[in-house]
């Protein structure tokens, strides 16, 4: 008997349904080592010969801001977002990364939207407003709204033709365990997901001095894995978070699990004059550090990218993002 193959085998294998991929598969059994082995010399072939397929052909241009780094671009039409708010820095740290790539649209909240999750605006109209943007040249809107609001409106009525891609973030402080359930982020890259659409949050574990970059360097290099086909389009949710460190201090890049992270709230009382009020304040966070979580990572210093997408697939799926950590990890560091 032969070990299992490791995840990402079992998914290109898939690739192998039509006929010649059949026979060839029959071919390396037969390899002296074994079918197992034959399995894997079948699949890099495959991984060379699907990377040459749908690798983008274009120029080349600089990616701007980021030391030199040189991107191919795609032609991917993506669509940006995050719960900070339109103006937030780590948004457009994102969009002039990503704006390498391809086509950038940014539908964000005119204000601070953090903790309100996946939720939408039902019971009142929305408003949609265009503003210049920072960065010339990316078609920017403000809408009075949720992150979910904004994800709904880009793909329904902002965006001119299909998307590609939807991104959420940089957020400023980390979405990690169940926190990801409250995120105003990570709600919006649901919101991405529900529309068969490869989305990704990306959150810095921190609220002072934040260092954008290896977050927005980070999105990039997913993005390409994506416009390449390396990673599955329709079959994508991440929740991204670094810690805060410069490049030069991260430890690697690491595929986790949610944690649970508890959190002793407390409600404070008030008056205004008129009526009492209450105010929900979060106390300290009860971390649960197990080998595996993303808790765990970014404590010891490592990014943490976890998998969001539940049933069947997503162990294939944690498979192929766990091979290209190195490879991911490195072209990080290169990038800087």
């Amino acid at each position: 008997m032969f070990d299992p193959p490791p995840a990402r085998d079992k998914i290109l294998i898939h690739f192998l349904r039509c006929k010649k991929r059949r026979m060839s598969l029959r071919r390396w059994s037969k390899h002296p080592k074994g079918l197992h082995q034959g399995l894997l010399t079948c699949i890099s072939t495959s991984i060379k010969t699907i990377k040459s397929i749908t690798a983008p052909q274009a120029s080349v241009k600089p990616c701007c801001g980021f030391a030199g780094a040189v991107i191919e671009s795609s032609g991917m039409r993506i669509l940006a977002t995050n719960d900070d708010g339109i103006y937030a820095q780590g948004l457009w740290k994102l969009v002039e990364a990503l704006s390498t790539l391809g086509e950038v649209w940014v539908v964000a909240p005119d204000r601070e939207q953090s903790g309100v999750g996946t939720s939408l605006t039902f019971h009142h109209p929305l408003r949609l407003q265009p503003i210049a943007p920072p960065i010339p040249g990316v078609p920017t809107y403000a809408v009075e709204g949720t992150p979910g609001d904004c994800v709904v409106l880009g793909l329904g009525q902002v965006v001119k033709g299909a998307v590609d891609l939807v991104v959420a973030g940089v957020n400023q402080g980390s979405n990690l365990g169940n926190d990801v359930f409250i995120s105003g982020t990570v709600g919006a890259a649901f919101h991405g997901y529900f529309y068969d659409l490869p989305s990704m949050a990306v959150s810095v574990a921190s609220f002072q001095d934040v260092l954008y970059e290896p977050a927005a360097r980070l999105a990039l290099l997913l993005a390409q894995r994506i416009s390449q086909g390396v990673l599955p389009r329709g079959e994508l949710l991440l929740n991204i978070n670094l810690p805060n460190r410069p490049l030069a201090e991260i430890k690697g890049i690491e595929v986790t699990s949610l944690a649970r992270r508890a959190y002793s709230d407390i409600i404070r009382e008030g008056h205004d004059g008129k009526r009492e009020y209450y105010w929900i304040v979060r106390g300290r966070a009860d971390w649960d550090d197990q080998p595996g979580t993303d808790i765990l990572a970014i404590k010891e210093g490592r990014i943490s990218i976890t998998p969001l997408r539940a049933g069947p697939g997503a162990d294939l799926v944690a498979g192929v993002l766990k091979e290209l950590c190195p490879e991911l990890f490195e072209a990080l560091l290169t990038a800087a």
